[in-house]
């Protein structure tokens, strides 16, 4: 009788979904509330998540390789996550005390470079390269920049990612990758801390290292 009580209560006041949410489903499959709580891109296991939607981080491991290059704007949870799947990265960071906080705990296949964002330092950083990287992520500052300087760096069959796709400030960089013959994917959902959905996408050619 109590049982029954108690359960009718919560149900009443929208306690009793939220608590199943919590015990059992996608969010805590993906460890959503761990991420929320710690306010850190993390799974269920506590280990490092890229800052990007679960469809995307769902879609993207089976399509890396142990031979990949990656150059990232934006370091983070991601840097962790993306040096287990591939040979090597570069990530470029404008905030020196998060650049400095990061030094000591990143594994050997990763180089972290400090660039400010001032006189456009920060996104002229990827072309000190040509025809270098099979991705290139773009989840930081000056983004639309990052973007235009980014091709030569990319190797013939490479691919772009770029987070927080669905933000309107952007669209002269989403335009400028159509304009060189891109295609473009949304992954759109929830992710990890976050409680409203946004867009992480890919920018491909017909040839490209994910098989797209």
């Amino acid at each position: 009788m109590l049982r029954t009580l108690i359960h009718n209560t919560l149900n009443n006041i929208n306690l009793l979904s939220f608590y199943s949410l919590k015990k059992s489903g996608y969010l805590f499959d993906k460890g959503w509330f761990n991420s929320f709580k710690s306010k850190l891109p993390i799974n269920k296991e506590n280990e490092p998540i890229p800052w990007m939607t679960y469809p995307f981080i769902d879609f993207i491991p089976s399509r890396l390789n142990s031979n990949m290059k990656i150059f990232e704007y934006g370091s983070g949870n991601s840097t962790l996550w993306w040096s287990k799947r591939v040979k090597t990265i570069i990530s470029c960071e404008h905030d020196k005390l998060w650049y400095n906080s990061l030094l000591n705990n990143l594994p050997e296949n990763v180089t972290l470079e400090y660039r400010e964002v001032e006189n456009g330092n920060y996104a002229k950083k990827i072309c000190e390269y040509v025809n270098e990287f099979d991705i290139i992520i773009i989840d930081g500052r000056d983004r639309i920049s990052c973007a235009k300087n980014s091709l030569l760096a990319l190797k013939k069959d490479g691919i772009i990612i770029w987070d927080n796709s669905d933000r309107k400030e952007y669209q002269e960089g989403y335009n400028f990758l159509t304009s060189q013959g891109f295609k473009r994917i949304d992954f759109i959902g929830l992710g990890p801390i976050n409680v409203m959905s946004w867009a992480t996408s890919v920018f491909y050619k017909s040839d490209n290292c994910l098989n797209l």
